[in-house]
Formats: C-alpha cells, sequence, structure tokens
C-alpha cells in the first residue's frame, strides 16, 4: 500500500496521457503563433502598408519577432505547468488501471490511496469498496464450498452406515 502523504517526484507518470495533452499544447501554441503572425498581417495590409509583401528591410517582423521570442520563452512553462497539473490526473489513473487488471485476474489487490490533492479521490474509495466486497463474496463461496464438502461428507458417511 502507498502512503498517501508520499510527495511524487516524477513528472511524467503515464506517457501516454501526459504525452498527448504535452504535443496538444504545442500544437495549439503553433496554430496560436500561426494565427498571430497572420493577424498582424492583415492589419498591416488594412492599415495601407503597401510594403507588407516586401520583407527584405524586415519592417513587418520587428512587430513579429518581439512576440514569437517571448511566446518561446513561456512555451516551457506552460508544458512544465502542464506536466505537474496532470501528473494530478495520470498517477492515479495508472495505479487505478493496474489494480483493476490485477482484480480481474484474480489476484489480491490492496486498497488504493491517492494523494492530497489528486484527482480521482472519490475513485480510490469506490474501488476501495468494490475490492472489499469481491473479497467477502470470495469468502462466502469458500465457506459455501466447505459446507458443502462438510454435507456431502455426512451423507457419504451416514449412507455407508457409519455414525456422524
Amino acid at each position: 500500500m502507498m502512503n498517501s502523504t508520499k510527495r511524487r517526484y516524477r513528472l511524467l507518470a503515464d506517457w501516454d496521457l501526459q504525452g498527448k495533452f504535452c504535443l496538444r499544447i504545442c500544437l495549439y501554441w503553433l496554430v496560436c503563433q500561426v494565427a498571430m503572425v497572420a493577424t498582424i498581417f492583415g492589419f498591416l495590409a488594412l492599415a495601407g502598408q503597401q510594403e507588407v509583401a516586401d520583407v527584405s528591410d524586415g519592417s513587418p517582423w520587428r512587430f513579429i519577432m518581439p512576440a514569437i521570442v517571448v511566446s518561446c520563452l513561456f512555451l516551457p512553462i506552460v508544458l512544465l505547468d502542464n506536466m505537474r497539473f496532470s501528473n494530478r490526473l495520470a498517477g492515479p489513473l495508472l495505479r487505478l488501471r493496474k489494480s483493476l487488471k490485477k482484480l480481474a485476474d484474480g489476484d489480491d489487490v490492496s486498497d488504493l490511496h491517492f494523494r492530497p490533492g489528486d484527482y480521482l479521490i472519490e475513485s480510490s474509495s469506490h474501488f476501495n469498496q468494490i475490492n472489499s466486497r469481491m473479497k467477502q463474496l470470495e469468502k462466502l463461496k469458500l465457506d459455501q464450498v466447505e459446507n458443502d464438502r462438510g454435507r456431502r461428507l455426512n451423507r457419504k458417511l451416514s449412507s455407508a452406515g457409519c455414525p456422524e
């Protein structure tokens, strides 16, 4: 069982989930850059700047480049924050998936306890209730099998004429 107050040190608990989040953010960032450049060129064209098509002197780019540089500096910060934030979801999801697989395979599963601030805390208590109920049902089933064996043995003994 994992201690619920233990700090998570890995940023990537589940690359499949968190990597897709990061990829989407990078794609959104790229679309934003293209939209920003197109908007600036569009405004310059509407403002009557005839030389917009002539970028040899770099005049439109002197407005665009600072914004692109600043956004490039912020992208790693946004990605890092995304990984830290998504870890609060990806870590519990990964542990829940592993425990569900073990439960489906018939293995003994300990209760799940997520860290404070993690998402899916309510799901861990639901999982623990299901796990507990399954253990109770397995115990009842084993007790019933033992009782059935005892009854069959008693019938065999009584039919063989042996006192109980």
